[in-house]
C-alpha cells in the first residue's frame, strides 16, 4: 500500500499543474452614446495562455464604478490553443443609465482544458 501511495505521489508531482494558465491583461473599454438611445460599450482584454495545452475560456466582463464595484455584467467565451495570446474583445450595447457610473471594467475568466 505504502508504494501504490508513492507512485501516485511522483506521478502527481511529475504532472505541470494547469490552473490559472490564463491570464488577463491591457483591459480596456470606450463607451459611445448609440444611435438607438442606449450605450455602445466596445471592450477589450489581452488573454495569455501560458500552459501547454488547449483552453476554453468562459469570460465575464465586469463594468464596475468609481469605488470598484460591479455595476453591469456581461458575458462571453473564446477558444485559446497552446501558448496563444490574443485580444478578446466585443461591442455590446447597454441602457443609457450607465453612462455616469462606468468607470473601469474587469475581465475575470475560468479556464476549462479542451480534451485532446
Amino acid at each position: 500500500m505504502k508504494r501504490l501511495t508513492v507512485i501516485l505521489i511522483l506521478i502527481a508531482a511529475g504532472r505541470p499543474a494547469l490552473a490559472d494558465c490564463l491570464v488577463v491583461s491591457g483591459q480596456q473599454f470606450e463607451m459611445q452614446t448609440a444611435e438607438v438611445g442606449g450605450l455602445a460599450v466596445e471592450w477589450k482584454a489581452q488573454i495569455d495562455n501560458e500552459c501547454d495545452a488547449a483552453f476554453d475560456a468562459d469570460l465575464t466582463v465586469l463594468f464596475l464604478d468609481s469605488d470598484g464595484e460591479s455595476v453591469y455584467e456581461t458575458r462571453d467565451w473564446a477558444k485559446l490553443e497552446r501558448g496563444e495570446s490574443r485580444d478578446i474583445g466585443k461591442r455590446i450595447y447597454i441602457p443609457s443609465a450607465y453612462d455616469e457610473a462606468i468607470a473601469g471594467i474587469e475581465v475575470q475568466v475560468k479556464e476549462r482544458e479542451r480534451p485532446l
